[in-house]
């Protein structure tokens, strides 16, 4: 039988034991005296530490600059979703505008090329079959369509 405690989260056996200098369940220093017990059963009173000061949050120092133009952000600020170096940083909504009207154009110009060159290929002998057996199918139609007006 082993006498290792169970604990949730974690490793498995292990406990956190809190030390001395080691109190995890404060997020700021205690401000009464803590008293300590330790393992081989003997008990220390800690004095009370002054509580930690919590520093403010950074204030912005300078306007956002536009990741696209580089020039200072006024007003509304967006963040841009287009792929590359600028994803994710602030962007005027004027900048983000015309470079997803760029975007879309060269996306289009991407599949005008493929449907092009799709064109220009010579066609595989499965599709050539395709094709001549449509053709012949339109001949056959034809062809009853005639014998069955005389």
């Amino acid at each position: 039988m082993s006498n290792k405690i169970p604990v949730r989260g974690g490793r498995k056996g292990q406990q956190h034991r809190a030390t001395p200098d080691d109190l995890r369940s404060y997020s700021i220093s205690p401000a009464s005296p803590v008293t300590v017990t330790r393992a081989d059963g003997t008990t220390a009173t800690q004095a009370a530490k002054s509580a930690r000061k919590t520093a403010p949050a950074p204030q912005r120092r300078s306007p956002a600059v536009c990741a696209m133009c580089a020039d200072p952000i006024e007003g509304t600020v967006w963040v841009s979703r287009e792929r590359g170096a600028c994803r994710g940083k602030p962007v005027h909504p004027a900048c983000e505008k015309r470079n997803r009207a760029a975007v879309t154009q060269l996306r289009a110009a991407k599949q005008e090329a493929k449907r092009q060159a799709k064109k220009d290929r010579p066609l595989s002998l499965v599709e050539e079959n395709r094709l001549l057996l449509a053709r012949q199918d339109k001949i056959r139609e034809q062809r009853q369509s005639r014998s069955a007006l005389k």
